[in-house]
């Protein structure tokens, strides 16, 4: 069990769930998910990913050991939490659109690097909803001025009305200096088996959906939520 499993495995001990872990099947074809979570009756799947230091950060790392300070890095946005939504999705439909019923990725930043790291609320965003894009239009005059548009989601999404719905939302751990190990999850307005916030509640988790006026997150008021029916129930 690596550091991953046992926080999600103490988060939903906190919460009074049942988080069972699933035997891997002996076909290499049949890949399963790593948790079923059972909750008031209601059982989620759940597909395990650790975020491990890449070059750049172990760099960085070093640097700030011997010197104090680091150098400046960056990635592109959301591309980890995209692999991960991609290399996570076969075993998390396989069960879910078999038993009808929910699924999510859950996600740990064990990179060494503080705060939320790769998982950051925008690199969540992107990775799910697409790269933010700017349009910049540059006229053949040189004396007319460029023209700038306004910003929306693009390219490299990863869920859409056609594609990775039986992702129901993403979960997030973080170990707070404070208040301890909580949890971010982010939901998937697309999914065919949607997680009712109502359902996870509160308690050490912050929930959010995407905005449908900004491009960015907003929190769950869960009394304002209508979920739509689950497909084929």
């Amino acid at each position: 069990m690596n550091i991953s499993e046992e926080l999600l495995e103490n988060w939903c001990s906190q919460k009074g769930w049942e988080c069972i872990k699933i035997p891997p099947s002996p076909k290499e074809t049949e890949r399963t998910p790593d948790y079923s979570i059972k909750i008031d009756g209601m059982v989620v799947y759940a597909e395990v990913k650790e975020i491990v230091a890449n070059e750049e950060e172990i760099k960085v790392l070093g640097q700030l050991e011997e010197r104090g300070w680091g150098d400046a890095y960056g990635v592109e946005p959301g591309k980890t939490v995209r692999e991960k939504i991609k290399d996570s999705y076969g075993q998390l439909k396989r069960l879910a659109e078999r038993d009808k019923t929910s699924a999510i990725l859950v996600l740990y930043n064990n990179s060494g690097m503080a705060g939320l790291g790769r998982l950051s609320h925008y690199h969540v965003l992107t990775a799910m909803f697409g790269l933010q894009t700017v349009p910049i239009k540059v006229p053949c005059d040189s004396a007319i001025p460029l023209s700038v548009g306004s910003d929306f989601l693009g390219s490299k999404k990863s869920v859409t009305s056609n594609r990775n719905r039986y992702l129901s939302g993403i979960l997030t751990l973080y170990e707070h200096d404070q208040n301890g190990l909580m949890a971010f999850f982010y939901h998937n307005p697309y999914a065919h088996f949607p997680v009712d916030c109502r359902l996870i509640g509160n308690e050490r988790c912050i929930q959010y959906r995407v905005s449908p006026t900004k491009r960015n997150w907003e929190l769950i008021k869960c009394a304002e939520i209508e979920f739509p029916k689950r497909d084929g129930v």
